[in-house]
C-alpha cells in the first residue's frame, strides 16, 4: 500500500493480484478500489521487480494458485471472570484430549482461554467460536485447574481469527511456515509465497525472506544488525 487513495479504505481479498506478463515473469502487482457496485472499480499498476505476497489466508488468491498452497486454520478463544483457582500469572499447559498447548492467561481483569487449532472450512469472512470449541476450552480448564467450576455461563464472549498454514493432506496442522521462491519452481519468476510463520519464528522467517529478495535482486547485503 502506497500513496493517497490507496491508504483510504482497507483492502479486500481480490483488491490486489500479481500483475504477471508473458513468459511467466510477475512484474508488480494490481490494486484495485472497489466501485459502488462493489466490483473491482479502478486498477492501479505498481511495478516492481521482486513481490512478496504476505496476503495471509488470501495468498492463493493473490498468487492466482491453481493448487491451493494454504489451508485457513482458525484458533479460538474464550474470556471468562475471575474464578475460584483463578492464577495469577500465564499458566500454560498441555490439553489431555489432544496434547495441543493451551493457556489460561489474565488479561484486562478478566482470564483468557485459548487456544483452538482445526481447519477451517467455512467462509473466510465468517469466523466464529464453535459450541464445540468452547466446550473443549470450558473443559481443559476445569481438568488442569479442578476448583474452576466454568460452564457456559462464565463465558463473557468468544473470538476467533484465522492463519494460513501450509497446505496438508492428513489432519495433521504443520505450524512449520513455507518460503515459496515460484521462479525456482519453473513458475513466476519474481514472486515469493510466504505460507505460515508466528511470532517465535518471525526473526528467521523475516531474514530468511529478505535473503531471497536480496538475492533475486542481484543485491549484496550486510550482516543483520539484529542477528
Amino acid at each position: 500500500r502506497r500513496e493517497g487513495d490507496l491508504d483510504a479504505e482497507p483492502l479486500r481479498p481480490g483488491d490486489v493480484r500479481v500483475d504477471v506478463q508473458p513468459p511467466a515473469a510477475v512484474t508488480g502487482v494490481e490494486v484495485a478500489r472497489p466501485d459502488a457496485a462493489g466490483g473491482r472499480g479502478h486498477v492501479r499498476t505498481i511495478d516492481a521487480r521482486v513481490v512478496v505476497n504476505l496476503a495471509g489466508t488470501a495468498i492463493d488468491e493473490v498468487a492466482g494458485s491453481a493448487v491451493p498452497m494454504s489451508m485457513p486454520v482458525r484458533g479460538s478463544h474464550i474470556v471468562v471472570d475471575r474464578f475460584p483457582g483463578a492464577p495469577e500469572t500465564c499458566l500454560f499447559f498441555e490439553a489431555r484430549s489432544d496434547r495441543r498447548p493451551m493457556f489460561v492467561l489474565p488479561w484486562a481483569g478478566r482470564f483468557m482461554i485459548g487456544t483452538t487449532d482445526l481447519r477451517h472450512e467455512g467462509r473466510l469472512d465468517d469466523v466464529v467460536a464453535t459450541d464445540g470449541e468452547i466446550d473443549y476450552l470450558l473443559a481443559e480448564a476445569n481438568r488442569i485447574i479442578p476448583s474452576a467450576g466454568l460452564g457456559r455461563e462464565s463465558v463473557q464472549w468468544s473470538y476467533a481469527g484465522l492463519r494460513a498454514l501450509p497446505r496438508t493432506e492428513a489432519d495433521h496442522v504443520s505450524r512449520d511456515y513455507v518460503v515459496v521462491d515460484h521462479g525456482a519452481r519453473g513458475a513466476d519468476a519474481g514472486l515469493i509465497t510466504v505460507i505460515g510463520g508466528k511470532l517465535t519464528t518471525h526473526r528467521a522467517l523475516g531474514e530468511s525472506v529478505v535473503d531471497l529478495v536480496a538475492a533475486r535482486l542481484d543485491r549484496e547485503i550486510g550482516p543483520s544488525i539484529t542477528a
